[in-house]
């Protein structure tokens, strides 16, 4: 449990940084203001444009893993519509794993939104001698 506390720490650190950056590239204002302020404060819904782009604005960016990381950890607000927007690795729950898909489709490191997990059976599992 600390190293998923610890790995959602090290993401939202991330995105903040990564949000701001993308701010001052398209010249919106203050960089150390994250992308997602600029369209959503704690008490908004989620604007959906399409999966993963979730901030309102065209486009998948840091912007939008921020804003779902805020409705996994409950500091934002989506509907029962929206959620599919949300789960961008459509393992059927919205949380820090849908976030770390935007970020790493935003910087092309990823083709393709959303992410169907694999299926793994007992039979496709070669164990390991340890």
């Amino acid at each position: 449990m600390k190293q998923a506390t610890t790995l959602v720490a090290m993401l939202l650190a991330v995105l903040l940084t990564l949000s701001g950056l993308v701010v001052a590239e398209a010249g919106l204002g203050d960089s150390s203001k994250p992308v997602s302020d600029t369209n959503v404060t704690d008490t908004d819904v989620v604007e959906v444009l399409g999966v993963g782009d979730v901030d309102g604005r065209e486009g998948v960016n840091a912007g939008d893993a921020l804003i779902i990381l805020k409705v996994a950890v409950g500091k934002l607000q989506a509907t029962e519509e929206q959620l599919p927007y949300l789960d961008t690795y459509r393992d059927g729950s919205v949380n820090a794993v849908d976030a770390l898909m935007v970020l790493q489709y935003a910087v092309h490191l990823r083709d393709e939104l959303p992410v169907i997990p694999a299926v793994v059976t007992p039979g496709d599992v070669t164990p390991t001698e340890g």
